[in-house]
Protein backbone atom coordinates (compact mmCIF):
# COMPACT_ATOMS: atom_id res chain seq x y z
CA UNK A 1 0.00 0.00 0.00
CA UNK A 2 2.75 2.39 0.69
CA UNK A 3 4.14 1.82 -2.82
CA UNK A 4 0.79 2.85 -4.39
CA UNK A 5 -0.39 5.89 -2.49
CA UNK A 6 -2.70 7.38 -5.12
CA UNK A 7 -4.28 4.13 -6.37
CA UNK A 8 -4.10 5.08 -10.06
CA UNK A 9 -4.75 1.53 -11.22
CA UNK A 10 -8.29 1.68 -9.86
CA UNK A 11 -9.03 4.73 -12.01
CA UNK A 12 -7.87 3.13 -15.27
CA UNK A 13 -10.45 1.58 -17.56
CA UNK A 14 -9.83 -1.95 -18.77
CA UNK A 15 -8.87 -2.14 -22.48
CA UNK A 16 -11.83 -2.42 -24.84
CA UNK A 17 -12.50 -5.81 -26.40
CA UNK A 18 -14.55 -4.33 -29.26
CA UNK A 19 -13.51 -4.73 -32.90
CA UNK A 20 -11.83 -1.65 -34.41
CA UNK A 21 -13.43 -0.98 -37.83
CA UNK A 22 -10.72 1.48 -38.91
CA UNK A 23 -8.09 -1.26 -39.07
CA UNK A 24 -10.45 -3.47 -41.02
CA UNK A 25 -11.15 -0.68 -43.56
CA UNK A 26 -7.41 -0.07 -43.97
CA UNK A 27 -6.73 -3.73 -44.72
CA UNK A 28 -9.72 -3.92 -47.10
CA UNK A 29 -8.59 -0.84 -49.07
CA UNK A 30 -5.02 -2.15 -49.39
CA UNK A 31 -6.39 -5.50 -50.56
CA UNK A 32 -8.63 -3.75 -53.08
CA UNK A 33 -5.64 -1.86 -54.51
CA UNK A 34 -3.70 -5.10 -54.92
CA UNK A 35 -6.62 -6.73 -56.71
CA UNK A 36 -7.25 -3.75 -59.02
CA UNK A 37 -3.62 -3.21 -59.91
CA UNK A 38 -3.04 -6.89 -60.71
CA UNK A 39 -6.22 -7.32 -62.76
CA UNK A 40 -6.22 -7.25 -66.52
CA UNK A 41 -9.16 -5.03 -67.37
CA UNK A 42 -9.22 -5.70 -71.09
CA UNK A 43 -9.76 -9.20 -72.34
CA UNK A 44 -9.52 -8.58 -76.04
CA UNK A 45 -10.15 -11.49 -78.32
CA UNK A 46 -7.26 -11.80 -80.68
CA UNK A 47 -6.01 -13.62 -83.67
CA UNK A 48 -2.67 -15.33 -83.32
CA UNK A 49 -0.65 -14.68 -86.45
CA UNK A 50 2.54 -16.63 -87.20
CA UNK A 51 4.45 -14.31 -89.50
CA UNK A 52 6.78 -15.73 -92.13
CA UNK A 53 10.50 -15.32 -91.52
CA UNK A 54 12.91 -13.65 -93.93
CA UNK A 55 16.61 -12.90 -94.01
CA UNK A 56 17.40 -9.79 -92.00
CA UNK A 57 18.95 -7.95 -94.96
CA UNK A 58 15.77 -8.13 -97.03
CA UNK A 59 13.46 -6.48 -94.49
CA UNK A 60 12.19 -3.07 -95.58
CA UNK A 61 10.86 -0.52 -93.10
CA UNK A 62 8.09 1.98 -93.67
CA UNK A 63 5.61 3.85 -91.52
CA UNK A 64 2.40 1.90 -92.03
CA UNK A 65 -0.76 3.94 -91.64
CA UNK A 66 -3.25 1.07 -92.10
CA UNK A 67 -2.92 -2.52 -90.91
CA UNK A 68 -4.73 -5.52 -92.35
CA UNK A 69 -4.53 -8.90 -90.63
CA UNK A 70 -5.21 -12.01 -92.70
CA UNK A 71 -5.96 -15.52 -91.56
CA UNK A 72 -7.28 -18.46 -93.46
CA UNK A 73 -8.70 -21.63 -91.97
CA UNK A 74 -10.41 -24.41 -93.86
CA UNK A 75 -10.55 -22.28 -97.00
CA UNK A 76 -12.41 -19.40 -95.32
CA UNK A 77 -10.61 -16.07 -95.26
CA UNK A 78 -10.78 -13.83 -92.19
CA UNK A 79 -9.66 -10.22 -92.51
CA UNK A 80 -9.35 -7.64 -89.75
CA UNK A 81 -9.18 -4.05 -91.00
CA UNK A 82 -9.51 -0.96 -88.79
CA UNK A 83 -10.75 -3.06 -85.89
CA UNK A 84 -13.50 -4.78 -87.88
CA UNK A 85 -13.65 -8.42 -88.87
CA UNK A 86 -14.69 -8.89 -92.46
CA UNK A 87 -14.63 -11.25 -95.39
CA UNK A 88 -12.85 -10.60 -98.67
CA UNK A 89 -16.10 -9.34 -100.21
CA UNK A 90 -16.90 -6.94 -97.36
CA UNK A 91 -13.28 -5.71 -97.38
CA UNK A 92 -13.71 -4.98 -101.09
CA UNK A 93 -16.92 -3.04 -100.32
CA UNK A 94 -15.15 -1.01 -97.61
CA UNK A 95 -12.39 -0.06 -100.02
CA UNK A 96 -14.83 0.79 -102.82
CA UNK A 97 -16.83 3.15 -100.58
CA UNK A 98 -13.65 4.95 -99.53
CA UNK A 99 -11.87 5.29 -102.88
CA UNK A 100 -9.36 8.12 -102.84
CA UNK A 101 -8.87 8.15 -99.06
CA UNK A 102 -5.84 5.87 -99.15
CA UNK A 103 -3.70 7.65 -101.77
CA UNK A 104 -0.83 8.44 -99.38
CA UNK A 105 -1.30 5.48 -97.04
CA UNK A 106 0.92 2.44 -96.62
CA UNK A 107 -0.94 -0.83 -96.01
CA UNK A 108 0.84 -3.33 -93.76
CA UNK A 109 -0.48 -6.84 -94.34
CA UNK A 110 -0.01 -9.18 -91.40
CA UNK A 111 -0.64 -12.57 -92.94
CA UNK A 112 -0.30 -15.89 -91.17
CA UNK A 113 2.30 -18.07 -92.81
CA UNK A 114 -0.43 -20.56 -93.72
CA UNK A 115 -2.39 -18.00 -95.80
CA UNK A 116 -2.61 -19.02 -99.44
CA UNK A 117 -0.81 -17.05 -102.10
CA UNK A 118 -4.12 -16.72 -103.94
CA UNK A 119 -5.73 -14.83 -101.03
CA UNK A 120 -2.65 -12.66 -100.64
CA UNK A 121 -2.70 -11.80 -104.35
CA UNK A 122 -6.40 -10.86 -104.17
CA UNK A 123 -5.75 -8.57 -101.21
CA UNK A 124 -2.82 -6.93 -103.00
CA UNK A 125 -5.00 -6.37 -106.04
CA UNK A 126 -7.79 -4.80 -103.94
CA UNK A 127 -5.26 -2.56 -102.18
CA UNK A 128 -3.84 -1.41 -105.49
CA UNK A 129 -7.32 -0.66 -106.84
CA UNK A 130 -8.12 1.32 -103.68
CA UNK A 131 -5.09 3.50 -104.32
CA UNK A 132 -2.72 2.59 -101.51
CA UNK A 133 0.69 4.14 -102.14
CA UNK A 134 2.50 0.97 -100.99
CA UNK A 135 1.75 -2.40 -99.48
CA UNK A 136 4.12 -4.24 -97.17
CA UNK A 137 3.95 -7.82 -95.99
CA UNK A 138 4.86 -8.10 -92.31
CA UNK A 139 7.66 -10.56 -91.61
CA UNK A 140 9.94 -11.48 -88.75
CA UNK A 141 13.70 -11.64 -89.24
CA UNK A 142 15.23 -15.11 -89.03
CA UNK A 143 16.86 -15.90 -85.72
CA UNK A 144 20.22 -17.57 -85.49
CA UNK A 145 20.02 -21.18 -84.36
CA UNK A 146 21.00 -21.43 -80.72
CA UNK A 147 20.85 -17.66 -80.30
CA UNK A 148 19.20 -18.01 -76.92
CA UNK A 149 16.49 -15.49 -77.79
CA UNK A 150 12.76 -16.06 -77.37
Amino acid sequence: MITRPFNFEAMLRPPSSRFDPVAFVDVAVIGLFFVLLNTQFVLAPGLSVRLPTVAAGTVENALATKVLTLDESEGAALLIFEGRMCTLESFDQILRTRVGEFDADVLLIRADKDVSLELLAKVWQLAAQAGFARTLLAAEPERAIGGGGP
